[in-house]
């Protein structure tokens, strides 16, 4: 005999269930002709098969965005790119009839509820269970609840669950929508072509089609005059050329007719179609010119006075000492950390002198070396000062409260399209999860950046990173600048009270800069791409006749201090691995609580050291390179780690 449940004694049209496999949920959805829903994550595989199966007439989702740093719409196209033809064509085909609708939301959705509708019967059902294949399979239990309502008794219920819905839908736009019009408007061109490039998420910048009109129209924008407020311009023919156009200038009122778009530069220039303030490096002028919300600025037009530069300079080993407020391991990490701060404020006064830095070099070297000046990662746990440092480089870069760029726009379109604009300030992301800064996307990203899109013609800005990621993947070694600040903050009143005060002074500092840095610039070409800017940080001392303090990193950071190396030889310290030399390799084998990811992030951190990693094992085939790497000969005779690398296995 069947349990009742209380709800079925008070209102037999409701039901609860639970779900833990295909055949106990797909039976719920039988018999309706439409459905409209609301899911966290959803699997568009199925979604087919469901829409078939149940020979519904229509389908419309939402897909709510999701927590972790992978946006609904990347899921997706990588599902859709897994499938390829057969499966987007057949998308195509529904959404173009109208059968099936998908909304992607703009925020964090996390809701899942269904409403489905025929036979003179409307079912709402709500729960936790999504239109995955997890749900399907018996992966997850989730718990259930449906309402079987009756249209001709319960029609102010059905249009408060139907009021709800579109509630839900108000944050969200269309997915493919934009292929479809590409499609559509292509005009005979190969649509295979078009559907790859979406996939891609190119939208044909990524081969540098529409770089040259981007830059077109950052220079006008920053170079042009007030005496002609409306700016003109003509849109590509290609259709996804235009497409790609019309969508970095969609926060803008515009007036389109035909391919000739005009708007306002004042709206431009306060939209978020800029993605960062425009900003050019005149080595004509030896100045540098930006714009921030259609204000212009020219900096390094004037050298402030020595005692301004010495309060400045002041202001700036004020905020670094900060680092005595937070808590360090001793003395010398200390000293570090506050060298890698340092360190991190010439990168960003250097910034806008990196694609002039990369002209030199492909100049002087050609294709030998195609790498461009490497993009900045700061790395370190929780309230270790990552955000409040950008905060404060950003203020000495503007004069203003600048604001990094979100995290979640740190994908590769967004990079491009601000490279486009022809920029030399740097794009900036602030806590970048782990899983985003190290995925394919950003590798392909990051390697082709100044190797394969830039061009002699080209203005690009560089990169600048920080995350909680421990460390990066082996191929940023040559190609990403790694500081790392190893500090904790308790939040304090006293704390914060010091930082307003820094913050609030005056500092002009990158001004002298930039006087300094052109002064010192003759065009040669240093293996590091700081040298100038060290040597322009210590002119700037000299003129103000003020002590250079102990942390000033005289030669990159790397040289100096290297955080993997710290981490490795306490591992070696603590015995949390055990190692034994073969004849012609050294076998270094993780013990209990290390996870294949552990040992995967320990061996990507391993410079200078052939290796690869088996199971909870890393192999190195270097084992000499390795001991050099972290300096193991150079403790006493007959140590610990001495001991440790002094038996042989055959």
């Amino acid at each position: 005999m069947t349990k009742e449940s209380l709800v079925d004694i008070v209102d037999p049209k409701f039901k609860s269930f639970l779900v833990s496999a295909d055949k106990e949920f797909a039976p719920h959805f039988y018999g309706f002709s439409s459905l409209k829903c609301v899911s966290y994550v959803v699997s568009l595989k199925w979604l087919l098969e469901f829409l078939e199966r149940n020979a519904f007439e229509s389908i419309e989702i939402v897909v709510g965005k999701e927590v972790s740093d992978l946006l609904p719409e990347d899921v997706l196209r990588e599902e859709l790119g897994r499938e390829k033809d057969e499966m987007i064509e057949r998308m195509l085909s529904l959404l173009q009839e109208g059968r099936l609708k998908i909304y992607i939301g703009d925020r964090i959705i996390h809701s899942k509820f269904y409403i489905l509708n025929g036979n003179g019967s409307v079912r709402v059902m709500q729960g936790s269970a999504n239109l995955t294949l997890s749900a399907r399979r018996g992966k997850q239990v989730n718990y259930m609840w449906e309402w079987n309502l009756d249209p001709t008794r319960d029609m102010a219920l059905i249009h408060r669950f139907q009021a709800d819905y579109e509630q839900h839908r108000k944050y969200c736009s269309p997915f493919m929508q934009d292929l479809m019009e590409m499609v559509a408007s292509s005009d005979g061109l190969d649509r295979e072509r078009i559907i790859n490039r979406w996939l891609a998420r190119t939208d044909e910048v990524e081969d540098m089609s529409i770089m040259p009109l981007l830059t077109q129209l950052g220079t006008e924008m920053l170079e042009g005059g007030e005496e002609e407020p409306v700016y003109r311009m003509t849109l590509p023919s290609d259709p996804s050329h235009r497409k790609a156009v019309e969508q970095i200038l969609k926060p803008v009122k515009y007036e389109k007719g035909g391919l000739q778009i005009s708007f306002l530069k004042k709206d431009f220039l306060r939209s978020e179609s800029l993605i960062v303030p425009l900003m050019r490096t005149d080595f004509s002028a030896r100045s540098i010119v930006f714009n921030i919300k259609s204000e212009r600025f020219v900096i390094g037009d004037s050298l402030p006075p020595p005692e301004s530069v010495n309060a400045y300079l002041a202001n700036l080993e004020a905020y670094i000492a900060t680092i005595d407020i937070g808590k360090t391991r001793n003395r010398n990490i200390s000293v570090m950390t506050k060298m890698s701060m340092y360190e991190g404020l010439i990168y960003l006064f250097s910034s806008p002198f990196m694609n002039e830095y990369m002209k030199v070099k492909r100049e002087k070297v050609g294709r030998v070396d195609e790498r461009g000046p490497r993009f900045l990662f700061i790395s370190g746990g929780s309230s270790n000062g990552k955000t409040t440092f950008i905060k404060y480089a950003l203020r000495l870069l503007t004069g203003r409260d600048i604001a990094p760029i979100e995290k979640s726009k740190f994908r590769k379109q967004y990079i491009l399209t601000a490279a486009g604009l022809g920029t030399t300030f740097p794009l900036v992301f602030d806590d970048v999860p782990p899983q985003r800064l190290n995925s394919s996307d950003m590798e392909s990203t990051i390697k082709s950046y100044w190797e394969t899109w830039w061009n002699g013609d080209s203005i690009f800005p560089t990169v600048i990173i920080s995350s909680n990621a421990k460390s990066t993947r082996e191929w940023h070694q040559t190609r990403v600048k790694t500081l790392n600040f190893d500090v904790h903050f308790e939040p304090s009143m006293k704390a914060r009270e010091i930082l307003s005060g820094i913050f609030s002074r005056q500092n002009d500092i990158f001004s002298a800069f930039v006087r300094y840095y052109f002064q010192n610039y003759t065009g040669t070409l240093y293996d590091d791409e700081l040298e100038l800017g060290r040597k322009t940080m210590l002119d700037l001392y000299d003129y103000a006749n003020r002590p250079v303090p102990e942390y000033f990193p005289r030669k990159p950071i790397e040289e100096i201090y290297d955080p993997d190396r710290v981490r490795w030889r306490e591992l070696i310290d603590l015995q949390k691995v055990t190692l034994r030399e073969k004849v012609d390799s050294l076998e270094v084998t993780f013990g209990e609580g290390f996870n294949r990811a552990d040992v995967e992030h320990y061996a990507d951190s391993i410079k200078h050291a052939k290796h690869r990693v088996v199971g909870t094992t890393i192999v190195v085939e270097s084992p000499e390179d390795f001991r050099r790497w972290l300096e193991l000969n150079k403790g006493p005779k007959g140590g610990f780690l001495s001991k440790l690398f002094s038996r042989r296995v055959s």
